[in-house]
């Protein structure tokens, strides 16, 4: 059976799958579903229409806005915030404090570690790792299995192509492309549109 913690809040049209367990002071809005084993730490707070895949794991005070979707197994860590319409893959994993803009979409088995934070509209391919304290501007693309080191800052409308490798601290301007299996070493600045 389901465990739901003390002052928890169920929208209507709410439907939780087997084994599902709420911490204290979770809200979920109106036509959310979990699936099997779905756990939510305390105080998560779900917008109308979320979709949880079996296995799916919130730390506490995670937020989720209106039409978000996880895949089967995604762990988010706590206080993490995704805004409306949000797509995660299966088997993701975002690590504490990591944001994400309205309609980012993350493909399979992504890896954000702490206080990553994506803009609006962000796409990350399959198998996508990002460091600590990394920041993509709205609309920024990354191919397949591109590796960002820590605390990259990605402005407005970048392009990374499949396996794209950056190490720590690398700032790309508003614009950029990089094509397929780029290297980029610690520290790299490239400015507007390179």
């Amino acid at each position: 059976g389901c465990k739901l913690g003390d002052g928890c809040e169920l929208g209507y049209g709410c439907k939780l799958g087997n084994g599902c367990e709420l911490g204290n002071g979770c809200e979920l809005g109106n036509n959310c579903e979990l699936s099997d084993g779905c756990e939510l730490g305390y105080g998560c707070k779900l917008g109308d229409d979320c979709e949880l895949s079996d296995g799916c794991e919130l730390g506490d005070g995670c937020k989720l806005g209106d039409g978000c979707e996880l895949g089967y197994g995604c762990k988010l860590g706590n206080g993490c915030e995704l805004g409306n319409g949000c797509e995660l893959g299966n088997n993701c994993e975002l690590s504490d404090g990591c944001e994400l803009g309205y309609g980012c979409k993350l493909g399979d088995d992504c890896e954000l570690s702490d206080g990553c934070e994506l803009g609006d509209g962000c796409k990350l391919g399959d198998g996508c790792e990002l460091g600590y304290g990394c920041k993509l501007g709205n609309g920024c693309e990354l191919g397949n299995g591109c590796e960002l080191g820590n605390n990259c800052e990605l402005s407005d409308g970048c392009e990374l192509g499949y396996g794209c490798k950056l190490g720590d601290d690398c700032e790309l301007s508003d614009g950029c492309e990089l094509g397929d299996g780029c290297k980029l070493g610690d520290g790299c600045e490239l400015g507007y549109g390179c």
